[in-house]
């Protein structure tokens, strides 16, 4: 009894779980409140039965037949165990706490679609509020007869041309009075909506028992509160005075002396008011009596009458021109009023069924309408195009599936609910245990009431009464429409029109504090920008206020559509998106068997989960295909907006372990697969970031360079950032995780994603260089390029041991070295740069800066700049052949660009000669091979100087290499040979100067560095590099390997 009286269905709030949590600390030795019953199933059964059961099954069966409604609603229930199944693996595996579905969803799926999820369940919730209210509405203004602001029949105040009738105004109206009233109650706290859970429950309780005892009594015999009137045999709405008959003197056992008088009458004709005794409207008649003969001939139409004449005319029938010798005179349709007019039972009982066989063709409620259609049509053809007051079963005008569409989206709302029970497992006994066996068990239970309801509705009711959907055939003398369902419920049509109020109510009060406080828990996670405002709440509980807000709107838009079969189809959708993800994440997870994937409900498979899933798209798209599709958009654009915008979240979900293990089946893949060829080269960079610290944090030192190196995505290659600080590691042992994230923020607000960002701490970062390039990348995904800025020079710098490993741990490991020169004046990623990049080539370069450039050119920074390429030539040489080789080569790598041979002495680029002979590596490669052949094919008398400055060897004048390894060659003085390259240097940085000095951006191959460790060769180099590209703005060095290629083929 305890339980009971605390029962409440709703889940609890973040503010609310907390404060248990802290009450549950204090009483450690207080058991758990909640079981089996009160915790799970009578929450869902609660949730589950709603206003669809009440106002709208018997128009459902009516139209799909018993057969075709029986297996409507046999799937729609399938689809939800299903998913019940799959949730109940979810739920138990770990603690549910605050937030109850969308916590187990968020933190199964993950931020991004754990947002987007949580969203569309936010959005079900809310438009099943309207649901609810305008269901509501609609039994106090139709059934009841309260509150007919408008006439049901007449025009909307929105204009009778969009064929809206006052019916819907009124749930416009009164649909708004009591979402603000219930938003009320909402507002005022939780406590007061708890006290109502369990009246309302007993009221679906009550009034679902009573109809089934109403259709077992039904089987004493026809309900007489149940008579239709028939024009030929089409159901037509009943007139306000309940004569099934178009003329007075139709009626049995009429007597004309006990009517009217007619020596009253004189002359040819004569008219006489007359007023049935006992009609509850006081109805007057107008009699017209006619002498023909030699007799009179009396006629009396009734409103049944007038009502279908009425269509001729403009507004009423005209009495003055009737004529009862000829009464159809009038009328536009003289064939169909001269239909018989009769009365029918609705209701004839499960006697009647039993008595003609459970199942009788005669019966024609087994069947669809659309089945009896084409077995022998029962409506005449102009009850779809004239205005005449039959009742109709819109919508069903298409095809039989089209109704079946239609019927899955109207009825699919009656079986959600189902995570009620989750949404308070940490409040359970025995959380494993009492969700899956109380949701399947609420959902047994209520899909047997549903598919039990469904069967003794088709045998104890006519079929053209079920398809009655608003009760106009039930007219009685007050005026109001009469609820099939109420027609049969035992003791009294009331108990079913009270009860089926407040349990309506009673479930909108339930998604009205759901739902805000469902956009609570998704705003307190911070995944959704800008949605913080809506995490805000009120006293001790922390109740959602803003939350309400959006709510309110989006329910109320919903409750101005006005038509429960508008709005259900979209809710739906809502709900099976939900359910969706939860089946595909138990999918995912089962599949995966990941070792957090521990759930205590051990009766699930993944197959039946991913059954699960094709049931709920299958009824997406037979419910509505295009709300379906716009959607999955919404869907798939919150979730881009969570993934792009949102905050990053760590909360081990099935997603990033479902990418987590394709990243490793992928790498596995790639590492069995490996290819050298040339066509599967692309840039894998290892860039070398480094820090400034002002003020306690840290920012990135050069952050050009990494832009810079992020235009070469394009590529379709990886990016290493490798952050490098100099230091010993305890001291940045704390801050090592800070530095991290704050240097990620800053690529993120760069929109740069690399593959690792990581920090280095060493007290030597210059000899660990070796050691850091080779541990960086995993698998086949290692850097073949690496990235750093170029040093500063200076005459009191002597040590450039950190610029010199990196070169040469490059080259020992095949590595493309890329150095940037004046970084910082390189364009922003907003800026659009419209010049030149040049490639120079100095020797031989392999190919890899005519790629680079290319690469870059495809990025907005870079698109409209145009590219230029210049060929150092010896005088010698024939540079027009050059020109046109390299023209047509470039033809053939299908890349546009200028060329131009720019004539340079070979003493002059000496410094770029290698110390051994490895043109055997470079001459077959691209350019070089193309360049060397044009110099070969056009050489003049070639001198042996001439002949080995081509081949690479120095010659007796030539100033050496960097190393200066060459035996046999007669070393000059060191400071004659440093000052000759500085020389050499200089000249080149003219030439590159006079073409290239306006151009944005400019490509230079750089020269052979020492192979061997000397301090002073290596400022020597430095000094020839800062001549070299002295006075050029934005300049990118390049050392190849002579792998980095294009090629011409596919």
């Amino acid at each position: 009894m305890q339980q009971i009286a605390s029962y409440t269905s709703f889940s609890l709030s973040a503010g609310e779980a907390e404060k248990n949590e802290e009450d549950s600390k204090e009483k450690k030795d207080e058991p758990s409140k909640l079981g089996t019953l009160m915790g799970v199933y009578l929450p869902c059964v609660q949730n589950i039965f709603g206003v669809i059961l009440f106002i709208r099954m018997p128009w459902i069966v009516g139209l799909a037949g018993i057969w075709e409604g029986l297996g409507l609603i046999f799937f729609c229930c399938l689809t939800t165990m299903l998913t019940a199944i799959s949730m109940s693996a979810i739920a138990t595996n770990g603690r549910v706490p605050a937030g109850g579905s969308y916590y187990m969803i968020s933190r199964s799926l993950g931020p991004g679609w754990g947002g987007a999820v949580g969203m569309m369940f936010y959005f079900g919730t809310t438009i099943a509020a309207a649901m609810y209210i305008i269901g509501s509405i609609e039994i106090v203004t139709l059934y009841m007869g309260v509150g007919r602001i408008f006439e049901i029949e007449g025009d909307s105040f929105l204009g009778s041309t969009l064929g809206i009738s006052g019916m819907f105004d009124n749930f416009r109206i009164w649909g708004t009075l009591l979402l603000i009233i219930m938003c009320g109650i909402v507002l005022a706290g939780m406590k007061y909506v708890n006290k109502s859970a369990m009246p309302f429950l007993i009221c679906v309780i009550v009034s679902i028992l009573a109809l089934f005892i109403g259709f077992f009594a039904s089987a004493a015999g026809p309900n007489m509160s149940t008579v239709m009137c028939m024009v030929g045999d089409t159901v037509a709405k009943r007139p306000r005075d309940g004569l099934c008959y178009k003329f007075l003197e139709d009626m049995p056992n009429f007597v004309e002396t006990n009517f009217y008088d007619k020596t009253q009458c004189s002359g040819v004709s004569c008219s006489l008011d007359t007023n049935v005794a006992g009609n509850t409207n006081t109805h007057f008649y107008e009699t017209k009596c006619h002498f023909h003969g030699n007799a009179w001939k009396c006629k009396t139409p009734t409103e049944l009458f007038k009502n279908f004449c009425k269509a001729a005319s403009a507004d009423s029938y005209d009495m003055a021109n009737f004529d009862p010798a000829s009464p159809y005179a009038n009328c536009r349709y003289e064939a169909l009023l001269a239909a018989p007019a009769w009365s029918r039972h609705g209701v004839p009982g499960l006697a009647k069924s039993i008595s003609d066989g459970v199942y009788s063709e005669e019966t024609w409620n087994w069947q669809s309408q659309h089945y009896r259609e084409d077995k022998g049509r029962i409506n005449i053809p102009q009850l779809l195009t004239g205005p005449f007051p039959y009742v109709t079963s819109t919508p069903t005008s298409g095809s039989g599936f089209t109704t079946t569409m239609i019927l899955i989206g109207v009825f699919f709302p009656s079986v959600t609910g189902i995570m009620a029970g989750s949404n308070r497992s940490g409040d359970l006994a025995n959380g494993s245990k009492s969700i899956p066996f109380g949701t399947t068990g609420a959902i047994l239970t209520t899909g047997i009431t549903y598919l039990a309801s469904a069967l003794l509705i088709g045998l104890t009711s006519d079929g053209a009464l079920m398809r009655d959907k608003f009760g106009d055939s039930l007219y009685n003398g007050d005026g109001n429409q009469i609820l099939m369902n109420a027609s049969v419920t035992w003791p009294h049509p009331w108990v079913m029109l009270i009860g089926s109020l407040l349990s309506s109510i009673g479930a909108g009060l339930q998604s009205l504090t759901g739902a805000p406080r469902l956009l609570q828990a998704i705003a307190k996670d911070d995944v959704i920008p800008k949605f913080d405002m809506f995490a805000k709440g009120r006293g001790e509980l922390n109740e959602p206020t803003i939350a309400i807000i959006p709510t309110f709107i989006i329910c109320l838009i919903a409750i101005w559509i006005a038509e429960i079969e508008a709005i259900t189809p979209i809710l739906s959708i809502f709900f099976l998106m939900c359910y969706l993800f939860v089946n595909l994440s138990t999918t995912v997870n089962s599949l995966m068997n990941l070792p957090m994937w521990r759930p205590t409900f051990k009766y699930y498979h993944w197959t039946v989960s991913l059954l699960g899933c094709f049931c709920c798209l299958t009824m997406m798209f037979i419910t509505n295909y295009i709300a379906a599709i716009g959607i999955l958009l919404l869907a798939c654009a919150i979730y881009v907006c969570v993934t792009v915008f949102g905050g990053q979240k760590e909360w081990g979900d099935s997603i990033t372990g479902l990418y987590t293990t394709l990243a490793i089946s992928a790498m596995r893949q790639l590492n069995q697969h490996m290819s050298s060829h040339t066509k599967s080269w692309r840039p894998q960079v290892l860039v070398f970031n480094k820090l400034v610290e002002d003020d306690g944090s840290t920012t990135v030192k050069y952050p050009k360079l990494l832009e810079f190196v992020a235009s070469l995505k394009e590529g379709k290659g990886l990016m290493i950032i490798k952050t490098l600080i100099q230091g010993e590691y305890e001291q940045y042992e704390d801050k090592k995780e800070k530095i991290e994230q704050e240097i990620r923020e800053q690529l993120r607000a760069k929109n740069i994603l690399p593959l690792e960002c990581s920090v280095a701490v060493s007290p030597k970062i210059a000899d660990d260089v070796p050691l850091i390039c080779q541990c960086s990348g995993i698998s086949g995904l290692k850097p073949n390029c690496i990235v750093l800025n170029f040093p500063t020079v200076s005459p009191s710098r002597k040590d450039y041991s950190f610029f010199y490993n990196t070169a040469r741990h490059a080259a020992q490991t095949d590595c493309a070295l890329i150095v940037s020169k004046n970084i910082d004046e390189f364009p922003d990623q907003k800026d659009a740069m419209q010049g030149h990049i040049d490639v120079w080539w100095i020797r031989q370069d392999g190919g890899m800066s005519l790629l680079l450039a290319s690469l870059i050119r495809r990025v907005p920074t870079w698109k409209k700049t145009s590219l230029r390429v210049y060929i150092t030539a010896d005088p010698s040489d024939n540079s027009e052949a050059m020109r046109k080789a390299l023209v047509e080569y470039l033809l053939d790598m299908r890349i546009q660009a200028e060329v131009n041979i720019v004539e340079v002495e070979c003493e002059d680029t000496d410094a770029y000669l290698t110390p051994e002979r490895k043109n055997s590596v470079c001459e077959d490669k691209g350019v070089d091979n193309v360049v060397n052949l044009a110099r070969k094919s056009v050489a003049v008398a070639w001198t042996p100087e001439q002949k080995a400055s081509f081949d690479g060897l120095p010659t007796s004048s030539s100033s050496g290499t960097w190393s200066g390894k060459h035996a046999g060659i007669s070393k000059p003085k060191p400071r004659a040979t440093v000052m000759r390259k500085i020389h050499e240097a200089t000249g080149l940085n003219r030439l590159i100067q006079q073409y290239s000095g306006e151009s944005d951006l400019v490509f230079i191959n750089m020269p052979p560095f020492p192979i061997e460790h000397n301090e002073e060769r290596e400022r020597n180099y430095m000094r020839f590099i800062e001549s070299l590209t002295k006075n050029i703005p934005r300049t990118i060095l390049v050392r190849t390997t002579g792998k980095e290629v294009i090629t011409a083929f596919n």
